[in-house]
């Protein structure tokens, strides 16, 4: 049986050389997790900000909806109430209020 393997190196010694190559990918794959880190930061300081101001943006819009909503709102009360004072109501109108608990003055 041949156990010659023409290396002069120990056992201890590639388990040592192993162990440093180990370490370097490591080191490398922790260098290039890194600066993808910064890259994106760089580019959230970027973003982030003009997100801000489409958020921003968007608030106003939702804001002036709800604005013209609730004043819409507001106009078909009041085009209620006139039409109630307006005459006699129908008896689907007359039962709503009824099943409400609000009396009508006659």
């Amino acid at each position: 049986m041949h156990t010659d393997t023409g290396n002069d190196r120990s056992f201890a010694a590639i388990v040592a050389e192993m162990k440093e190559e180990l370490k370097e990918i490591a080191q490398l794959r922790i260098e290039m997790f890194k600066a993808k880190v910064r890259e994106k930061i760089k580019i959230l300081k970027i973003a982030a900000p003009l997100a801000g101001l489409g958020i921003e943006n968007e608030d106003r819009k939702t804001a002036a909806f709800e604005v013209k909503r609730w004043r819409a709102q507001q106009r078909m009360n009041r085009n209620r109430l006139a039409a109630d004072t307006d005459g006699p109501q129908p008896r689907a109108v007359i039962n709503h209020y009824e099943r409400l608990g609000i009396r009508r003055s006659s």
